[in-house]
C-alpha cells in the first residue's frame, strides 16, 4: 500500500452510515498508506446527508460538486 496515490471510495455516505469510520479512519491513517499530501483521499455518493463532516475524514479544505 505504500505506493498508493489515489484512493477512492464509492457510496462512502452508505459506509459511513453502516458504521464503517473506524475501518476507513485505520485505512488512511493507520495503514502502511502514504501520507496527505502525498496520498490523495476521494470519497464519492450521490446522496451525502449533509450532516456527515466528510472533510473531517479526508482534507483539511473540504468542497463539494454541485
Amino acid at each position: 500500500m505504500q505506493m498508493i496515490r489515489f484512493l477512492a471510495l464509492d457510496e462512502a455516505d452508505r459506509m459511513l452510515d453502516m458504521g464503517f469510520e473506524p475501518q476507513i479512519r485505520k485505512i488512511v491513517e493507520q495503514m502502511d498508506m502514504p501520507p496527505r499530501g502525498v496520498r490523495q483521499t476521494m470519497l464519492f455518493s450521490a446522496t451525502f446527508p449533509s450532516q456527515i463532516q466528510v472533510g473531517l475524514l479526508v482534507h483539511e479544505t473540504p468542497f463539494s460538486c454541485s
